[in-house]
């Protein structure tokens, strides 16, 4: 081998070897809570395994039973497609806390099918048939503080494969799916609205952030941080959020939706329900406006 063959095969080495170095320590890291509390986690999250099984069919919609495995868990859940021939849009359908697929979720994509939309809703973590543990905020923060993922923070990642699973759904239009969650649930349908920067936006029934962080303890505020949806709100626009409250919720006060609501950026929209038989969570009362506001959402 020749001097020069020589020079050229060390190059190329040497070439190999520094580019394995940087892709090495440069690589996207899976999960991080950034140095102002928010959580991340990267957009292209690889291969999701999941079933679908055909479990109920009507003159107007499909229901199929869904399994996907999300960071050494199986999620279930129930995808609702409505009977046509065209792709539809999505939703991303959160329960409230406490609440399952079998309730929360059904009773809500029986409302959202004939509006033409296409729902997936999941049971989270400790609840219905997905196993787990129900997230404790002080067992939480012991994982954070030791480095290691919180169950809350794995719940929102759950969030986001859910949405990685509507995006192989051939009847859905992939371009077109937003989150939608009422209580609990709208909490987390922010921050993955937040993190998903491909999402419509996010659609809140009932819900807020934690309000106010000047009494947390300093030790535990880039945790607090990082699962308050306040945290979240200016980081989905461009993206529109709608949040859906009453005068007379009984469970989060109205005073804390609009703390939290005014926390966004434009575009945003915030209907009042101000029938005094609307008390916390879903009403009739608030069917037209969601109906419309969908409509806009989509549209633009």
């Amino acid at each position: 081998m020749n001097k020069v063959k020589k020079y050229i095969l060390i190059s190329l080495v040497l070439l190999i070897f520094l580019f394995l170095i940087y892709f090495y320590f440069h690589k996207e890291p899976e999960y991080f809570v950034s140095s102002d509390g928010v959580l991340f986690y990267p957009e292209n999250r690889g291969k999701l395994e999941y079933t679908r099984t055909l479990w109920n069919e009507t003159n107007a919609y499909i229901q199929e039973k869904i399994i996907f495995q999300s960071k050494g868990t199986k999620i279930y859940g129930y995808l609702f497609l409505p009977k046509t021939n065209k792709k539809v849009p999505a939703i991303v359908f959160l329960p409230a806390a406490q609440a399952t697929k079998e309730d929360g979720g059904y009773n809500n994509a029986l409302r959202l099918i004939p509006m033409g939309y296409a729902v997936f809703t999941i049971d989270q973590r400790g609840m219905g048939e997905t196993k787990g543990e129900i997230a404790n905020l002080e067992q939480d923060f012991i994982l954070f503080v030791n480095k290691k993922e919180p169950i809350q923070h794995q719940m929102v990642y759950d969030v986001l494969r859910s949405f990685d699973f509507l995006k192989e759904v051939k009847e859905v239009d992939k371009n077109n799916i937003v989150f939608m969650g009422e209580s609990m649930g709208g909490r987390f349908a922010i921050i993955a609205a937040a993190i998903e920067k491909k999402s419509k936006g996010v659609i809140v029934i009932s819900s807020s952030g934690y309000g106010n962080v000047a009494q947390i303890n300093i030790d535990a505020l880039d945790f607090f941080k990082s699962i308050n949806p306040d945290t979240y709100m200016k980081l989905i626009s461009p993206r529109k959020i709608i949040m859906i409250h009453t005068q007379n919720d009984d469970v989060v006060p109205l005073d804390n939706a609009l703390y939290t609501f005014n926390l966004a950026n434009e575009p945003k929209k915030f209907l009042l329900i101000k029938d005094k038989e609307c008390k916390h969570g879903y009403c009739d009362k608030m069917y037209e406006g969601l109906k419309k506001e969908l409509e806009d959402l989509f549209k633009n």
